[in-house]
């Protein structure tokens, strides 16, 4: 019989990282899923492990709460600001000022400070609770609450190592996007992402790109 185990950890520092205690709890969860029985359909009460209550509830309420997506339409939470939808234990905060955590930050890509927001409070979605960054939140006529992420990534190249070196040094394959917080949209089996893109050289834009990703 083959199982599988899986676990993770993501730390601001690489020796905040327990590789042996990673290893052991993935060890543990494969060796949990060994020998398994199929059980009867039954209506009964659930407990959420951390990881579940990620991918069942936490997960699918952030991208909820992308202002983006919001003005778009494309959340289950629109029509239902200031209602009550869930249990009254269900609280939520986006709290970016814990001192070390990870994803914490004084400001935001854009500047802005990062801020403690509360989303849910005893099952209520708040009217505030929406995330914005400069742009969604001038369409609603708010102020960004410190929620703005950019791409910044090297395309990588094949040319030789004096070529990587000279056009490295004067940013010539920097992309930098500038549609922040974009909301990937999934149909199907097919992920559609649109991003907008300018490429930097010379402390200069060279060229202007909008492309689709399928």
């Amino acid at each position: 019989e083959i199982s599988s185990g899986f676990e993770w950890q993501a730390e601001r520092t690489l020796k905040s990282i327990d590789a042996f205690n990673v290893a052991s709890i993935a060890l543990k969860e494969a060796k949990q899923n060994l020998n398994r029985k199929k059980i009867k359909n039954m209506r009964v009460p659930i407990i959420l492990t951390p990881r579940g209550a990620m991918q069942l509830i936490l997960r699918p309420i952030a991208s909820a709460v992308n202002g983006e997506a919001f003005q778009y339409r494309r959340s289950f939470l629109v029509d239902k600001i200031d209602e009550v939808i869930g249990t009254e234990y269900l609280t939520i905060e986006d709290n970016g000022l814990v001192d070390g955590a990870f994803g914490s930050a004084k400001f935001d890509d854009e500047g802005v400070p990062c801020q403690n927001k509360k989303i849910f409070e005893k099952g209520k979605f708040l009217k505030t609770g929406l995330l914005h960054n400069s742009y969604t939140a001038g369409k609603d006529g708010v102020e960004s609450t410190g929620n703005n992420n950019t791409i910044l990534s090297s395309m990588g190249s094949n040319g030789t190592l004096e070529y990587e070196v000279n056009n490295t040094l004067n940013y010539s394959n920097i992309w930098i996007s500038n549609k922040l917080n974009v909301s990937f949209s999934q149909l199907g089996a097919n992920q559609i992402i649109i991003a907008e893109l300018w490429q930097i050289g010379s402390n200069e834009i060279e060229k202007f790109f909008d492309i689709l990703w399928l």
